[in-house]
């Protein structure tokens, strides 16, 4: 029998509808390992050129929980699953083999095209799919093994015409895989509709094995969410109802207006920041920001190149994100509640933040796209799970898709309307008068407000949990 490795978790249960029993435990099937046992991510089979030029650290990617986003949620839940190399695979007898589900993973396919050359400052012309053995091709083929694809990081190129489904199928092809035996597993929170209209002039996508939409950040937040209640760094309800009962000199005197976290210094971030600086409610805020050029260049605020121009044309925004965050930025780096702006929003939290102020303004990871996409990551859940109402500078009708998953917004309170319009000018003109008319409130008005949304954040956090319910292996069992 092959080495196979894994995590002994028996009879992980399924709920489709009613709940069952897996008769058949995940494994995972990977081109190689290290010597140290780890496994390399599929599509990088290969050594040789590419390997000298660019994997100079080959383990940093090597590790059965490093760039395996499925794995890592995964091991964090407790489902079971085993991981063995494609070689270990073909030792097992065919009894054996009845006991799992075989899968062949390749990971956030896209990160492999930047991350890489971003790192050692060349181009990187080849693609994870052109690394694929043609023995791991013949096994698909042959049924013994599905493909699973996910692209859980983030869209296909913030604001860019949307075509990962329709080129994924070319290559699947070019690799002469059926499309029969492939998976794609997504985040964003549109998926399944994005996919359904790619396919109306792609007819042959309905040939994939399937397309499945998980909430990744959102079950991932909720794996950090745990261990910061066990260390009382979480901001629950009853330690906001708390708050507001005392006095107002007591509970209201060192409260400021508005929290906003902020990493990478995307289009509408610099607008953000820039806004808040020249509108003076900076000082009435709590913001994170790193110095401009320090994490990314300064002319160009992402991986993906999108400049202030690529989202806005109005001349106000065009200025708030120019010269107004420039001079913003003469007092950066601004930070919160951790030092390090390199660390990721997802992993670390403290409840003080969220208890000193009265709102989030959320910045979302991506605002605005051409084909209209929304993409939840772990800022509003952070919010939902600390007590905090939000606005949401995410893309067109991201509170309407929050919603349609049993969460509530906060529209009887303040204009919501913002969340229907498409243009990346007018939403964020609609955002900063909702920011202007919210500051003129004084402290006993936002605690009554605060008072008013009780319900809506209570209701938030226990569909929060009831949502964590459902088994990760519901979304990936297919």
């Amino acid at each position: 029998m092959g080495d196979i490795r894994g995590r002994e978790v028996v009879d992980s249960p399924v709920r489709c509808g009613h709940n069952v029993k897996t008769e058949k435990q995940m494994l995972f099937v990977f081109d190689r390992k290290l010597n140290n046992g780890v496994h390399v991510p599929n599509g990088l089979a290969e050594r040789g050129p590419m390997w000298q030029r660019f994997l100079k650290k080959e383990e940093e990617y090597a590790t059965d929980f490093c760039r395996t986003p499925m794995l890592t949620l995964l091991a964090a839940e407790d489902v079971a699953f085993k991981t063995c190399t494609f070689e270990e695979f073909t030792l097992l007898s065919t009894t054996e083999r009845d006991q799992y589900n075989p899968i062949y993973l390749m990971e956030m396919l896209y990160s492999f095209r930047v991350w890489l050359p971003l790192r050692n400052g060349d181009s990187f012309p080849l693609h994870p799919f052109s690394q694929v053995p043609a023995a791991i091709v013949d096994s698909l083929n042959r049924g013994e093994m599905k493909l699973y694809l996910t692209h859980f990081k983030r869209p296909e190129r913030d604001g860019k015409p949307w075509s990962i489904f329709s080129r994924t199928l070319g290559r699947i092809r070019n690799m002469g895989v059926d499309p029969r035996r492939v998976h794609f597993f997504g985040c964003t929170e549109d998926w399944i509709e994005q996919f359904e209209s790619e396919k109306l002039t792609t007819p042959d996508l309905a040939m994939l094995g399937g397309v499945h939409y998980v909430p990744y950040f959102e079950r991932g937040w909720s794996i950090y969410h745990r261990q910061y209640e066990m260390r009382n760094q979480t901001y629950p309800i009853v330690e906001l109802e708390e708050d507001l009962a005392r006095k107002p000199h007591d509970a209201l005197a060192s409260q400021k207006m508005f929290l906003c976290f902020n990493r990478e210094l995307r289009a509408h971030r610099r607008v953000t920041l820039g806004f808040l600086s020249e509108s003076g409610l900076l000082k009435d805020s709590m913001v994170s920001c790193p110095a401009p050029g320090t994490l990314f260049p300064l002319e160009k605020f992402d991986e993906f190149g999108e400049g202030l121009t690529d989202v806005f044309s109005d001349p106000r925004q065009l200025h708030y994100g120019e010269k107004a965050f420039l001079e913003f930025a003469n007092g950066a780096p601004y930070t919160v509640d951790h030092p390090d702006l390199h660390k990721l929003h997802i992993s670390w939290c403290t409840k003080e933040p969220f208890r000193q102020t009265y709102l989030s303004i959320l910045t979302e990871r991506l605002y605005h796209s051409k084909n209209d996409q929304v993409l939840f990551t772990s800022k509003i859940f952070k919010s939902v799970c600390s007590s905090h109402p939000f606005i949401l500078l995410g893309g067109a009708k991201s509170l309407e898709r929050l919603r349609s998953h049993g969460y509530q917004t906060f529209s009887g309170l303040f204009d919501e309307s913002y969340d229907q319009i498409s243009d990346p000018n007018l939403r964020m003109e609609m955002v900063q008068n909702q920011l202007l008319a919210l500051s003129n409130l004084s402290p006993n008005a936002w605690r009554d407000l605060r008072y008013a949304m009780l319900p809506i954040l209570s209701h938030n956090m226990a569909t929060f949990r009831t949502r964590q319910d459902i088994p990760l292996v519901e979304y990936l069992i297919v």
